[in-house]
């Protein structure tokens, strides 16, 4: 939950829907207007904060923002809808840092989606991860990106297991094959 305390109260964005909060790696200029439907989450112009619909209008006056530490609460899988998926990686394309609550997509859809992200964090985690499942006609022993620098994966289900998550033994394979530190 550490992690989560970063972007603001951890039980508002545990309860919170449609939420995301964007670290900026520096702060926003005050000479310029924020995107339709983003507003200022601290005083200091570095958080920003949004949500599903207006991160998809505004990605293009993002594009030159460096975005350090994003966290999604209560989203909609970013597989729901390929412009949000899209989106979500042009904006975060430099991140180090993605934290998503209450996550519904699997582990290997965020490797691909984050490769520059050094550390995935998944509090209240609602997906069970099997790439054999869910890629059953992937190459086995293929990583699932050609590089990745995910160095720290943490996160925790629903059912009270702190610090845990539900991974497959050919998931935690894959993820070790393609993230080696």
């Amino acid at each position: 939950m550490e992690r989560v305390e970063q972007f603001g109260d951890p039980w508002f964005l545990l309860l919170a829907e449609d939420y995301i909060v964007l670290k900026l790696e520096t702060p926003w200029p005050a000479d310029v207007p924020l995107p339709g439907g983003y507003s200022m989450r601290d005083d200091d112009g570095r958080l920003l904060v949004t949500n599903q619909a207006s991160l998809v209008s505004a990605t293009s006056s993002l594009r030159e923002t460096r975005i350090s530490e994003a966290l999604f609460a209560g989203c909609a899988a970013f597989e729901s809808s390929n412009v949000y998926e899209a989106s979500a990686r042009e904006v975060l394309r430099f991140a180090g840092e993605v934290c998503i609550v209450h996550n519904r997509d699997t582990i290997f859809r965020l490797i691909r989606m984050f490769p520059n992200a050094k550390v995935l964090s998944l509090p209240h985690d609602l997906c069970v991860h099997a790439v054999e499942l869910d890629e059953p006609s992937r190459i086995r022993g293929a990583p699932l990106v050609p590089t990745s620098e995910l160095r720290e994966l943490e996160g925790s289900t629903q059912i009270g297991c702190a610090s845990s998550l539900l991974f497959t033994e050919e998931t935690v394979l894959q993820i070790l094959r393609t993230c080696p530190n």
